[in-house]
C-alpha cells in the first residue's frame, strides 16, 4: 500500500498484536472489550464510506488504518479465546472452499446445506 512490502503470518500478527492487549482485566472482559472493538470498528470503517455521499473523496489510507484496528479487535478476540488467528482463517477457507469448490457460485449461495454456517 505505501510501497513497503512486509509479509507477516497471522501468528505473528497475533503475538505482536497481543504485546499491547491489557493484562488486567478477566478473560470475560477482554472478550467483551474485542467484540465491542469490532463493531466500533466497524462503524467507523462504513463512516468513510458514508461521508462519500456528503461530498467527501474516500480516503483508503484511512479506511486501511480502520482495518487493521478491526483486525487487532480480532486478534485480541482469539486470543481471549485461546485461538489461533491462522487456524480460524484457515477454518473459513475450508468452509469456503466446500461451499464454492470451483470458485462462487450464486446457485450454492441460494442453496446451501442445512448444516453450513
Amino acid at each position: 500500500m505505501d510501497g513497503m512490502e512486509v509479509n507477516i503470518t497471522l501468528r505473528e500478527y497475533q503475538k505482536l498484536a497481543s504485546r499491547t492487549m491489557r493484562e488486567d482485566i478477566t478473560r470475560e472482559d477482554t472478550i467483551s472489550h474485542a467484540l465491542s472493538g469490532m463493531v466500533s470498528e466497524l462503524g467507523e470503517l462504513f463512516a468513510l464510506y458514508q461521508k462519500k455521499y456528503q461530498g467527501h473523496v474516500f480516503d483508503e489510507k484511512h479506511a486501511a488504518v480502520e482495518l487493521g484496528d478491526l483486525l487487532w479487535f480480532i486478534a485480541e478476540y482469539c486470543t481471549a479465546m485461546r485461538w489461533n488467528l491462522g487456524d480460524v482463517a484457515l477454518i473459513n477457507i475450508n468452509k469456503l472452499r466446500a461451499r464454492y469448490p470451483e470458485g462462487f457460485d450464486a446457485n450454492h449461495s441460494l442453496h446451501r446445506k442445512a448444516d453450513d454456517i
